[in-house]
């Protein structure tokens, strides 16, 4: 796995290659969990994993949750990365 490839899980911080899932303990598989690109997760670090925002690490069709943008009344905002190609984008969340 290159540099490039590596990833975090967002809840149990183990590393694997991004967008793969995540099966390291039974709550990562039960959400589902995907690793992260490291970029993103450095954002994260300060906070403790069960205090991070709830679809860090998931997926929704071909895209992977990796950042909170924004909340209101409405949703949240999150940043994603439409997979295999790492393309930025925002989804917004009812």
């Amino acid at each position: 796995m290159s540099e490039r490839d590596a990833g975090i899980c967002p809840l149990c911080e183990q590393r694997g290659e991004i967008g793969a899932a995540c099966g390291h303990n039974a709550i990562c598989q039960k959400r589902e969990l995907h690793f992260i690109p490291l970029e993103y997760f450095d954002r994260l670090r300060d906070t403790k994993p069960n205090d991070r925002p709830a679809y860090i690490g998931e997926t929704i069709d071909d895209y992977l949750l990796v950042g909170l943008l924004g909340e209101g009344g409405f949703g949240q905002v999150y940043r994603a990365l439409q997979l295999p190609l790492l393309m930025p984008a925002a989804m917004k969340l009812l």
